[in-house]
């Protein structure tokens, strides 16, 4: 990804002009007809992304660090040729602190993607312009018969060689990739994040592991080990029923094994396809039964199957798929709670499904939705607080609720609500982190 660190600027540039604190967009998407989708979702990614509290403020060589970097500029069709760029384009580019480019074969042959990389070379240097290759192969046009393979339009291409002919320039990558075997698209959007904001790309990285590691606890792994449980109980089927009962009890520790120690090792391998398959499996098993014939065990591990299943299919972006899982997981922890209401762990388990329910609301901005399973989220947090006031988890689980809700009101442009929110998230977190310092 071109930075200030690791891009020459074009000879026409006297200087790298900072980002003003005047210019009215965080950024320019500049993208062909055909990327159209592309770059909404790009715009969408970004202006939703949520920086790090602790890095908020942070001043860095591209000025103070935002909670978000919006609004992003994006709103036009491609420009006939021969024709100018309009006044309203040439405006949002003059005010604009970052030019994107959604690079492909298309956007090689697209004149108004051309002309928006010279204006706002002509206006900003090359310096902040940023590459997101899609498709194609950079620098083919340099080799013979692969010209139509291209993807970093020409005038791009003369920017980063303005000021140097130095042959390496062709070898070193250019920009980040969402191709099909490339970063994938969140990493894409971190690294993004990063150039524009100045952050550390692995330091973004790493928080970003973190949030997710919080929002999928418990769940990956008790599904892979349900998978495990389902097939240990169809192989020794065939026994007696005491020792299918042994085989069960072995199982459990083993799911508890599998929660624990091996959890941390295998979550972060981001094998999405291996889980889906286990979530899907475990899914067609518990199919197969009446909920009200499950016990307490199988209805935990069905609803952690379906709450694994929505937030795969969540990262994958398919937010229709992931609600319908999720309001799944949903109904089965809520029979959790009607066999055994002050049970901690049932407790537990329901609030973990409301905030899933709510988190895909706000990724669809269903606002209102997300704001009512939220809430209920904080409600059942505080019953499970009630249940073990002395369990420190439980005390996390309401600071986590009224920090979405606060998250949420920000974005509703509710100021004094989300102060509030973050104040009781803060009081409850502040001295946990001395018990806890991977709270900080």
């Amino acid at each position: 990804m071109p930075t200030s660190d690791d891009t020459a600027a074009p000879a026409t540039e006297i200087t790298a002009k900072a980002p003003a604190a005047t210019e009215r967009f965080w950024a320019f998407i500049s993208y062909s007809h055909r990327d159209t989708a592309i770059a909404a979702r790009l715009q969408r990614d970004i202006e939703s992304y949520r920086l790090p509290l602790r890095v908020v403020g942070r001043r860095t060589s591209q000025g103070v660090v935002p909670a978000r970097l919006r609004p992003v500029f994006r709103d036009r069709s491609d420009l006939p040729a021969g024709a100018d760029l309009r006044q309203t384009i040439r405006d949002a580019l003059e005010n604009s602190r970052w030019l994107i480019v959604i690079c492909s074969p298309e956007a090689v042959t697209s004149v108004w993607v051309e002309r928006e990389i010279e204006e706002f070379t002509r206006l900003h240097g090359q310096r902040r312009i940023l590459a997101v290759i899609v498709r194609g192969e950079p620098y083919a046009s340099n080799i013979q018969d692969r010209a139509s393979e291209e993807c970093l339009p020409a005038a791009y291409r003369i920017a980063i060689q303005s000021e140097s002919q130095d042959a390496r320039l062709l070898a070193e990558p250019a920009g980040v990739d969402l191709r099909e075997h490339g970063d994938g698209q969140r990493i894409v959007v971190i690294k993004l994040v990063a150039g524009m904001t100045g952050l550390d790309v692995d330091e973004l990285l790493r928080r970003d592991l973190q949030r997710r590691v919080r929002f999928l606890a418990g769940v990956s792994v008790a599904s892979i080990a349900t998978a495990m449980l389902l097939a240990g109980i169809a192989i020794e089927a065939y026994r007696a029923r005491d020792e299918a009962r042994r085989q069960r009890g072995n199982a459990e520790q083993l799911v508890e094994f599998m929660l624990g120690d091996l959890h941390s090792k295998l979550l972060p391998v981001g094998r999405l396809d291996l889980l889906d398959a286990v979530a899907t499996r475990a899914l067609k098993h518990y199919a197969s039964q009446r909920a009200e014939t499950l016990s307490p065990d199988e209805l935990t591990h069905r609803a952690r199957a379906y709450h694994l299943l929505g937030a795969i299919q969540e990262q994958r972006g398919s937010l229709s798929t992931a609600r319908a899982a999720f309001a799944r997981g949903a109904e089965t922890t809520e029979r959790l709670l009607q066999l055994s209401p002050n049970n901690p762990r049932n407790v537990f388990e329901h609030a973990q499904s409301m905030f899933w329910v709510g988190y895909v609301a706000w990724l669809e901005r269903r606002m209102p939705a997300a704001e009512t399973a939220f809430l209920e989220y904080l409600r059942i947090a505080r019953n499970l607080h009630a249940l073990e006031p002395n369990n420190l988890d439980s005390q996390l689980e309401i600071a986590y609720a009224t920090q979405n809700l606060g998250n949420l009101m920000l974005g509703r442009a509710r100021a004094d609500k989300a102060r509030a929110y973050f104040l009781q998230a803060r009081n409850i977190i502040q001295p946990a982190a001395k018990v806890r310092p991977e709270l900080h």
